[in-house]
């Protein structure tokens, strides 16, 4: 199982009632709109905004309903995937193994 950080990234793309959710919270100042709707925050802030919102039977909020989560075991798989396929010898691995993995 992989354990993710409240502090992790999320990113997404808002439908059309996800981008009024968004508009009409306190926090919309903060996220600018774009013509995507794609955004990306942290996963508390995500629940922050949209969390009561988020029940069987309401409108979707995300298209398809699909949050992309990157926590530290997706950024160190990353940057090992980085190191195969360039070869690079170091790759920071964010304070998940100590700091760095040398390879």
């Amino acid at each position: 199982m992989v354990c993710y950080n409240i502090n992790d990234d999320v990113n997404f793309t808002l439908t059309e009632y996800g981008e009024t959710v968004l508009r009409t919270s306190y926090r919309s100042s903060v996220h600018p709109r774009n013509t995507t709707r794609t955004y990306e925050m942290s996963i508390w802030e995500m629940m922050q905004i949209f969390g009561e919102k988020m029940f069987m039977g309401n409108q979707q909020i995300f298209v398809g309903n699909k949050v992309h989560i990157r926590g530290d075991f997706d950024r160190v798989f990353g940057d090992l995937n980085e190191c195969y396929l360039t070869g690079v010898k170091r790759i920071d691995t964010g304070g998940c193994c100590g700091g760095g993995c040398e390879i």
